[in-house]
C-alpha cells in the first residue's frame, strides 16, 4: 500500500538456484526457492501497473555462514575437498563472494533497473550452465 501511495517503488526478493536445480537433503529448501521465483512473477505482473518493480537474486555457491555450514560435519580436510571439487563444478572455477551479489541488488533497487520486472539475476558462476549441458 505505502509503495502505491508513493507512486511506485523496488521489490527484491533472494531466491537461489536450489529452486532450479534441487540438491538431495535440501529438498524443502528448494521447494521454498522454486516459490520465490514463482512469486516473483507473480506479483510483478500483478503490481508493473502501479510503477511497482519485482525481481530476483538467485545465487549459487557463495561463501557465506550458510554454505560453510554444510561442511561443518566434516573434518578440515574433507572440508577443504569438498569446497576443492564443487569449485571444480563451476565453470568459473571458484565459490563466489557476498560483495558479488550485493551488485545486482544496487542495479535492481536503482531507477537504471525501472524498466525490469519479474527477472531472476542469477549470480553462480556458471553451475546451472554446467548443469544444463
Amino acid at each position: 500500500k505505502i509503495m502505491k501511495k508513493q507512486g511506485g517503488g523496488k521489490i527484491i526478493n533472494v531466491a537461489s538456484i536450489d529452486g532450479h536445480k534441487p540438491e538431495p537433503g535440501v529438498s524443502i529448501y528448494s521447494i521454498s526457492k522454486a516459490g520465490v521465483h514463482m512469486i516473483t512473477k507473480a506479483f510483478a505482473m500483478e503490481l508493473a501497473g502501479d510503477n511497482i518493480q519485482v525481481n530476483a537474486i538467485a545465487p549459487g555457491p557463495i561463501s557465506t555462514k550458510m554454505m560453510n555450514s554444510h561442511w561443518s560435519h566434516l573434518s578440515p580436510e574433507e572440508a577443504k575437498k569438498a569446497k576443492e571439487t564443487m569449485e571444480k563444478s563451476l565453470p568459473a572455477g571458484r565459490i563466489g563472494v557476498p560483495d558479488e551479489i550485493a551488485g545486482a541488488a544496487v542495479y535492481l533497487a536503482s531507477d537504471a533497473s525501472n524498466y525490469t520486472t519479474g527477472a531472476e539475476i542469477i549470480i553462480d558462476g556458471g553451475l546451472l550452465l554446467a548443469h544444463h549441458a
